[in-house]
């Protein structure tokens, strides 16, 4: 895995190889060692959990909180929707009912 690493990293540009240090085998399995700083995936030393993976974590955790919220308002909308679309099509059946009415009592005095 680390060759591997290191070849993917040899082929990059020289630009980009300066942005990703060279893994050697006792900097990759110290996880305070400036290889995994220099990535930017600092290791909280109390739970030995990378930092990135915590703050996902906690994302996901709000925007599955978030998402339960949406899914609430979500049903109080589609609610609303359904009665206002009930009272639109009782009102379209009202007026047509109603016109029903004026052209049987146009049709019976003509």
């Amino acid at each position: 895995m680390i060759s591997r690493y290191n070849d993917i990293r040899n082929i990059l540009p020289l630009q980009q190889q300066a942005s990703y240090p060279l893994a050697l085998i006792n900097e990759v399995l110290n996880n305070q060692s400036t290889f995994w700083i220099s990535l930017d995936v600092n290791i909280n030393v109390d739970i030995q959990i990378p930092q990135i993976v915590i703050y996902n974590a906690i994302q996901k955790f709000h925007n599955l909180h978030r998402s339960k919220e949406e899914q609430n308002i979500l049903k109080t909308e589609i609610t609303r929707l359904v009665d206002f679309w009930a009272k639109q099509n009782e009102k379209i059946e009202n007026v047509i009912a109603e016109l029903e009415k004026k052209v049987k009592i146009y049709l019976l005095n003509h």
